[in-house]
Order: structure tokens, then C-alpha cells, then sequence
């Protein structure tokens, strides 16, 4: 980019012009920070006058503080885990059990400076790549470390110990890798990922799209392998392991995505729904209460249909590479159902090659730039029935803007050729 200024070259001067990206990454900075505080002291505020938790507080109970990450260790220090009903893959666990040994307490702290020191690696990694050794670099590595520690879905993550914290991060280092023409080792990034948590792989839309078939294809193969490394190093071997994962996603399914401690904390159109058909059976309007039950049971016709028009974009539109990033990005949130409120991690990586990109802004983008920044503060002020917060119905409709910032993008598509 022409925007660098080297570092040799000395500070650059009070009058200098500041880059485009460095200004929309100050205003994203500035406004995560401003959300994250305004809902901090409001948390206090309310919980000074004696309202308990989920008032005051943003967070899950802070009873349970990092209770995903000792769960699944407790799980894997057997090397048995799906004698327990665990809804990991079977990688997971197989990485999981060299912490067997740790204290609680230390395996916390490392589990929150491993996650920190990440993200501030990546930043400076994607700083680098866009801006060179520069002064520019060192102030957008700043500001998209503090967008990134100071989002509410990171928080949210560490807070919950849940492995979402890490993989966000992996997957915004396998796109780095991937738009600097390294694909092999962007792939390799990625199949982590996959091993982990299955969903990631609507990332391989993108390699595919970039023109790397390959390098996608060695993802999944790469995942693959160390899914049935994890699979025959489990007590039980290959056949009893793969039963035993099956059911632990069946769990998840009914526990993960049905059932109403996922609804409070989620950002997408399936629960969504659950909230509002709640409502209207609650307020006896009897023909909304009939009806939204129904959509939420058929949620699969709609939301199968929207995958594959984002993937349909990223593939064959000529839209720039964010754009296409975001498409992806929605896929693997939303598809098949449930966006828990730290899945949304993954937005960071939009934000960021959204805000460096070289391309013109549209009125879409400014659109779906500040969608990004408001999904990425903490907005549980108000509550509904049954202790769901507001943010649960303004989330869902910010990501479905978002989707409607790529359906409403015509001038992406190839023209049609006259007869």
C-alpha cells in the first residue's frame, strides 16, 4: 500500500494526513472501548442498587467462570471422552489431555495470557502485511488490538474458558495467510480449525474462490487425519470413539442449540425466533404463537438456502475480498443454526480487511461496518421474559443486515451477456 511511511523515514509530522484504514480502525477502536465501558458501568450501576446477576452483569454467572475449558479437561484426562458425553472432536481432546495435571487456577491464567498474546500477534502480523515495517503499522496494530481484547464476544469467550477464543484467532491467521498468496500453509492454519470445531470448513469457500482448490482440499484432509488421530489414540479405539462423538453432537444439538441457556446468549435468526415465539405464547396472540413455532421447526429451509447464496457470492461475484470474507463468515456463524454470542469472533477478521481495504467504500460497506461494531460491544441493558436480554433480538437483526448488505450488492454479479 502507498499509505506506509517506513520507520527509518522518523514519526511522521502533526499535519501529516492520517490513511483511510487507520481512521476507520480509530473509530472502530474508539467505538468497542466506549461500548465495552458504557456497559461495564452500567453493570455497576445497577448491581449497586442491589439487582442480581444477569442485571448486572454482561457476562455469563460469574460462578462459572472458565467452566468450558475445565470441563473439557476434566474430560480429557482419561483420554475417554465420550464415555461422558463430550460434544468436542475427538483432536480436541487428544490436545487437551497434556493439561490434565494443571491447576485450576494456572491453567485459567495461561488459557487468558495465551489468548491475549495472540491476538496481539496477529494484529501486528496483519499490520505488517498491509503496511510494512511503517509507522502505520505500529498504529494499526494498536488499534485492532484493542478492537480485538476489547470486544464483547472475545470477552465473552475468555470469560467462558470456551475454545472459540483461540480458534478465532487461528482462523483470522489461515485468511492472512491465504490473501498473501500462502496457501499451503494458510490450509494447514485451517485444518486446526476444522479438527476442533467442524463449522470452520465454510472457510475452504474462500480458498476455493481465491482460486486455491488445492489448498482447500488439503484442509479438509489435514482435518481429517488428525480427527482420526484423535479418534484411534482415544481408549476405545476407531468404531466406539466415532458412535461416541456422534452422540456428543446430537448432545450438543439438543442441549447446545435447543435449549434455553443458548437462547440468551445468541446473535442469530434461529433463536431469534425462539425468543419472539416465546413472547407471543406468553401474551396468548395465539395465530403468532401457532406460526413461529413452525418456522423455528423448518428453520433448515431457510437457512440451508441463505448458505449456499453467501457461498454463491464468495465463489462467482466480483466483489472485493472482504466482502466475499464476510459471506463466508456468515456461513460458518449461522449455518446450521445457532451463532452463540462468542462465535462472533470471527468478525474481527471482516472488520479488519474491511477497514485496509484498498477498494472504495460503498454505501454497503459503511453499512456493514458499523453492523460489525455494534455486534462487537455488549448491549444486555434491558431484559425480557425469562432473563433474555435485548441483545438477543438486535444482534440477530444487525446479522441479518449483514446479509442483506450482500443480497442487496447486484453490482457485484457478472452482467448478463445480450442475445
Amino acid at each position: 500500500m502507498s499509505l506506509e511511511q517506513p520507520l527509518s523515514a522518523g514519526r511522521p509530522g502533526l499535519n501529516a494526513p492520517v490513511p483511510a484504514p487507520l481512521g476507520r480502525l480509530a473509530f472502530a477502536a474508539l467505538f468497542v472501548l466506549l461500548g465495552f465501558l458504557a456497559a461495564t458501568c452500567y453493570a455497576l450501576w445497577i448491581g449497586s442498587h442491589g439487582a442480581p446477576w444477569p442485571w448486572n452483569d454482561f457476562m455469563y454467572d460469574s460462578n462459572f467462570s472458565g467452566e468450558d475449558l475445565f470441563i473439557s479437561v476434566r474430560v480429557a484426562a482419561h483420554l475417554n471422552p465420550y464415555f461422558y458425553k463430550a460434544m468436542y472432536c475427538p483432536f480436541t481432546y487428544l490436545v487437551l489431555h497434556a493439561f490434565r495435571d494443571c491447576l485450576t487456577q494456572n491453567l485459567f491464567s495461561g488459557y487468558l495470557r495465551l489468548s491475549e498474546a495472540c491476538y496481539i500477534l496477529v494484529s501486528g502480523l496483519a499490520a505488517y502485511m498491509a503496511f510494512g515495517r511503517s509507522w502505520t503499522a505500529l498504529a494499526a496494530a494498536f488499534l485492532l488490538s484493542v478492537i480485538a481484547l476489547a470486544s464483547y464476544p472475545l470477552q465473552f469467550a475468555l470469560d467462558r474458558g470456551n475454545l472459540e477464543a483461540l480458534l478465532g484467532v487461528v482462523c483470522f491467521l489461515s485468511v492472512l495467510l491465504l490473501y498473501e498468496d500462502r496457501p499451503i500453509a494458510a490450509a494447514l492454519v485451517l485444518s486446526l480449525a476444522i479438527a476442533v470445531k467442524i463449522y470452520p470448513v465454510a472457510l475452504c469457500v474462500l480458498f476455493w474462490a481465491r482460486g486455491q482448490r488445492k489448498a482447500a482440499v488439503l484442509a479438509v484432509l489435514a482435518a481429517f487425519g488428525l480427527t482420526v488421530l484423535g479418534l484411534v489414540s482415544l481408549v476405545g479405539g476407531l468404531g466406539p470413539n466415532v458412535l461416541g462423538m456422534l452422540k456428543g453432537l446430537e448432545q450438543y444439538r439438543e442441549g447446545g442449540i435447543r435449549g434455553l441457556m443458548t437462547m440468551k446468549y445468541c446473535a442469530d435468526p434461529y433463536n431469534f425466533l425462539r425468543v419472539i415465539g416465546i413472547g407471543f405464547r406468553a401474551k396468548k396472540i395465539s395465530f403468532l404463537s401457532t406460526v413461529l413455532p413452525n418456522m423455528v421447526r423448518f428453520y433448515p429451509v431457510f437457512s440451508i438456502p441463505a448458505a449456499v447464496a453467501c457461498s454463491s457470492y464468495a465463489l462467482w461475484s466480483t466483489a472485493p475480498f472482504h466482502r466475499r470474507l464476510l459471506a463466508v463468515t456468515l456461513v460458518l456463524m449461522l449455518f446450521p443454526y445457532a451463532a452463540n454470542d462468542y462465535k462472533l469472533v470471527y468478525l474481527i477478521s471482516v472488520l479488519w480487511f474491511m477497514a485496509v481495504a484498498p477498494e472504495p467504500w460503498t454505501r454497503l460497506d459503511r453499512v456493514a461496518f458499523l453492523a460489525l461494531c455494534l455486534l462487537l460491544i455488549p448491549k444486555n441493558y434491558l431484559f425480557l421474559y425469562l432473563n433474555v436480554s435485548f441483545s438477543c433480538l438486535i444482534s440477530p437483526l444487525l446479522m441479518m443486515g449483514l446479509l442483506a448488505t450482500l443480497a442487496l450488492d447486484r453490482g457485484s454479479w457478472p452482467a448478463k451477456k445480450a442475445a
